[in-house]
């Protein structure tokens, strides 16, 4: 997977987003966000999207001065998740199939940052995720797998997000599973960190790891030993979200199996995917 040319302009709006939350002085903001875009230029496009826009990031962190510019947004968007968790449990407690429905819930944490804010439209389609099949689904495949697992890496995603894995992390629990849970090793715009974790309460967990670098998603080739450790010795590993999908498809091979839960968001996800954007996905990678 490669840096396409939708994603430029992803790229020139996540570095706006970052800057307003690096400063409120408005001469400081246009200077960060003219460094930062002038930066696009140097990027490698055989990358893949995140690798990108993750030197950008740590470009204006580094020019700003500000170790983590989505902190307070963090802690808010951690508390608005368990006031949602809370009300969609009630909807999920007879299930007849925990498991699916499990899962289902952790994908649907993939939409607050894109509809933050919209209430009415967060739970409009978080209903539409409990009660849909998946635009792609392998499920069955997991089930498979799982079943002979004993150690499972779960790798998370955003902040908020985090506390909805929660439900999935409690059904694996209950099968008697070894639960490793991944964040990333720092600050990498508003992914989950260990602070994300600890507010998440994400049961069933026998040791938490980070992936050793304050990047979005995983490359493998950068990762820390530790992480690498654990994702070696895994029988199965789920990754959450867009950037964990662009990275660890483009660098992990067939073993240990692994899974993507997410939404597809954009153009360039979609086709990689064979989906239209906006799908959401259960999809195996095949090395």
């Amino acid at each position: 997977m490669r840096t396409e040319l939708e994603c430029f302009t992803c790229m020139v709006s996540a570095i706006e987003r970052m800057v307003r939350k690096c400063t409120s002085d408005d001469e400081k903001r246009i200077e960060l966000m003219m460094e930062g875009i002038a930066h696009i230029k140097n990027i490698d496009i055989t990358k893949t999207p995140v690798e990108s826009a993750n030197e950008i990031f740590a470009f204006i962190r580094e020019k700003s001065g500000v170790y983590d510019p989505f902190y307070e947004m963090k802690r808010e968007r951690n508390k608005k998740a368990e006031e949602i968790l809370k009300e969609i449990i009630p909807l999920i407690k007879d299930t007849p199939d925990p498991l699916l429905t499990a899962i289902k819930v952790a994908v649907a944490g993939n939409i607050l940052d894109a509809v933050a804010g919209r209430d009415d439209l967060l739970k409009q389609k978080i209903n539409h995720i409990l009660n849909n099949p998946f635009d792609r689904d392998d499920h069955n495949r997991f089930r498979e797998i799982l079943e002979k697992a004993k150690k499972i890496l779960y790798i998370a995603d955003n902040s908020g997000e985090i506390v909805f894995d929660r439900v999935l992390a409690e059904e694996l629990g209950k099968r008697g599973k070894e639960i490793v849970f991944c964040v990333r090793g720092g600050p990498a715009f508003d992914d989950a960190l260990e602070e994300d974790f600890y507010e998440a309460r994400i049961p069933f967990v026998s040791k938490l790891v980070n992936t050793g670098t304050t990047y979005l998603g995983v490359v493998l080739s950068q990762a820390g030993e530790e992480f690498i450790r654990e994702y070696q010795t895994s029988d199965l590993v789920i990754a959450k979200g867009m950037g964990n999908f662009e990275t660890l498809s483009s660098s992990a091979k067939e073993e240990p199996p692994l899974f993507f839960l997410l939404q597809a968001k954009c153009e360039v996800v979609g086709r990689r995917l064979g989906v239209p954007p906006g799908s959401f996905c259960f999809v195996k990678h095949e090395g």
